[in-house]
Formats: structure tokens, C-alpha cells, sequence
């Protein structure tokens, strides 16, 4: 009987702890409300434009854009990312010349040709029956951005706020910076409570580092050259739990965001 009561006395203590444990998993999981994509290379599959362009006139010059130089620019607005190319490859223009080459090369008729990257349309469209608000918040021209949507209406519908930082004047300063989400975040029509509610998809090391700084969780898809450390290195180690490395928008699980599971 002895053991029996003690074997008893304990099942609560048990059952207790394991509630603990699962509340304790659920208080720490986010509770996202809005949602931020970046558009490059995360939604569409506008990066290979980019390379190619920069490859073409490079070779001209005898210059090579490496995958450690081409991580320093993604996100940035195009002035800031074409100093920085300048810089790093130590060319022989200057970062208004380099622009104008690539505006020259590049007819915005090209962008109607890019195609959305495994798993954006399905997410976009499950986010968008469940009534999540969706921004898009890009580096690029609020021209280009249009060009680069105009066949992919599916997407663009669903977007209630587009920030451009390109040519959007109350962004200062580009990524790494967190001007652009925190703007983007203001800008919903049912504001966000805080920071925190929100949750950033990004493909650039640039683009996780402001979301961090804005205060805000992160879905990390790198490009593939990307190496395999689990997150940037410019990231504090006390931010890591807030940013998710996947390899493709397909990995993402909503439900670990507290927002509906999708459907298979």
C-alpha cells in the first residue's frame, strides 16, 4: 500500500511539471499578427536578373562579383549597394556610373519574365484567407517593384503595404538598418500591438540584421552559396532564438508562429 501511495502521490507532481512544460512552450512561442516579405530573392526570382547584369558589364572591366561581395549588397538601397560594390571590388567607376550601366542594360520589361520562388504564391494566398495583413518591403524603386508584380497578381492582391526604399523618401536609411520595416510596420491600416507581432521573411543576411533591429522575428531563407551557420554573424547570440534558417518558403510551419497550420 506503502508503495502504491507513494506511486500515486507522485502522478500530480508528473502531470504538473508536464503542464509547465507545455505551457511554458506556448508562452514562449510568438504570437504573430502581420507579416513582411522581402521581394528579391525571397518572393521572386529576381536575383539571377541582377547577377547576370553585373556579370556582363564586370567582365568588361576584368572584376568578378563573388557571393561574399554579392551578400554585402542584397537588400540595400540601390545607391548604398553600388558604393558598396565599388568599394569592395576597388573599380575603376564610381557608384553613379555603375548605376548607370546597369539602368542602361536593364529595360523594366525584364522583371514581367521573373517567376515567384517555390512556396511564395501558397503562402501569400494561406496568409491571406486566414485575413493576416501583408506587406512587401524592397530595396528596389517603387517602378520596379510594380514591373516585377505585374504578372503575379495572385501576390500583389493580397499586399496592403508596399515600401520601395529605393525612391521612397521617408526611408533614410536602407538595410541593415530597420527603417524600412518599421515603416512598413506603421503603415497597416490595423497597426500591429508591438514589434514583437511581427514576423519578417527575408532571404539577405543585410535583411535579417534589420529585422532584428526593428525588434521583430524573422524567416531566414538564404540563398544557397549562404554558409551553414544558423544565423548571420552580425546577429547577437541573444537574437538568435528570434530568427528561423529554412531553405525554401515550403519548410515554413505557420502553426510554430501561432498562425493557422496549412493545408496539405
Amino acid at each position: 500500500m506503502q508503495d502504491a501511495r507513494v506511486s500515486s502521490s507522485r502522478r500530480p507532481i508528473a502531470w504538473t511539471s508536464g503542464l509547465s512544460i507545455i505551457f511554458a512552450l506556448i508562452y514562449m512561442r510568438p504570437c504573430i499578427s502581420h507579416v513582411i516579405f522581402d521581394v528579391d530573392g525571397l518572393l521572386l526570382d529576381t536575383e539571377s536578373v541582377y547577377s547576370a547584369i553585373s556579370t556582363e558589364i564586370l567582365d568588361e572591366y576584368g572584376l568578378k562579383l563573388t557571393y561574399d561581395t554579392k551578400r554585402k549588397i542584397m537588400g540595400r538601397k540601390p545607391l548604398e549597394a553600388a558604393s558598396v560594390l565599388v568599394h569592395e571590388l576597388s573599380a575603376p567607376f564610381t557608384a553613379f556610373e555603375w548605376m548607370s550601366m546597369f539602368k542602361t542594360r536593364l529595360s523594366l520589361d525584364k522583371w514581367h519574365l521573373v517567376s515567384p520562388l517555390p512556396g511564395a504564391e501558397k503562402l501569400v494566398l494561406h496568409l491571406a484567407k486566414h485575413n493576416v495583413p501583408i506587406a512587401v518591403a524592397t530595396g528596389c524603386r517603387s517602378d520596379e517593384l510594380r514591373h516585377k508584380m505585374k504578372n503575379h497578381q495572385t501576390l500583389w492582391q493580397h499586399v496592403s503595404v508596399a515600401v520601395a526604399s529605393g525612391d521612397d523618401p521617408m526611408i533614410r536609411h536602407g538595410k541593415p538598418q530597420p527603417d524600412i520595416f518599421l515603416a512598413a510596420a506603421s503603415r497597416f491600416t490595423n497597426q500591429p500591438a508591438n514589434s514583437d507581432a511581427v514576423l519578417v521573411f527575408e532571404d539577405s543576411p543585410l535583411g535579417v540584421e534589420a529585422a532584428i533591429l526593428a525588434g521583430m522575428h524573422v524567416i531566414w531563407v538564404p540563398a544557397p552559396e549562404e554558409p551553414p551557420s544558423v544565423i548571420p554573424e552580425t546577429i547577437h547570440p541573444s537574437a538568435a532564438n528570434r530568427v528561423t534558417r529554412l531553405s525554401s518558403l515550403l519548410e515554413f510551419k505557420p502553426e510554430n508562429f501561432g498562425l493557422p497550420r496549412m493545408q496539405e
